[in-house]
């Protein structure tokens, strides 16, 4: 998922055959943080409300969180890391308000990758860019 949204956000490369081994013989191509994150367009709305559309229960969109995407990323060095953890989170923060204006009624984070780093620092990080993401939201 997270080189699903990475394609969707500016500021992401991508390689063609840069596979790395993240654990056991699980292996994922992360993407490449170059340059300052935003969102061009919106990067599930359209599949939402097409799945909202044929079902009358209430739909829940997920999202991979402002941390997930920056831990498994090859980040940018020429500015601190929470700089960049900030900018995804309000690319996110701008899909959750368009799935809210959409037919969406919940939104939920998936922010698990802020277990591999325990430090204070990156719990502190995972908070405040989940409290970006969701400051606008009318169901918060």
């Amino acid at each position: 998922m997270v080189e699903y949204f990475g394609e969707q956000l500016s500021g992401f490369a991508f390689t063609v055959n840069g596979w790395v081994q993240s654990y056991g013989s699980c292996c994922v191509k992360p993407p490449i943080i170059y340059g300052d994150v935003s969102r061009p367009k919106a990067m599930t709305v359209f599949w939402s409300s097409l799945a909202q559309s044929l079902t009358k229960r209430p739909m829940k969109g997920m999202l991979t969180g402002p941390v997930t995407i920056l831990n498994w990323s090859f980040v940018r060095n020429d500015q601190p890391r929470s700089v960049t953890c900030y900018q995804i989170a309000l690319a996110i923060k701008d899909e959750v308000e368009d799935l809210e204006k959409a037919v969406v009624c919940m939104t939920s984070t998936h922010q698990g990758s802020h277990l591999q780093k325990k430090s204070l620092t990156g719990s502190i990080r995972c908070l405040l860019s989940w409290r970006l993401t969701f400051c606008k939201c009318r169901s918060f």
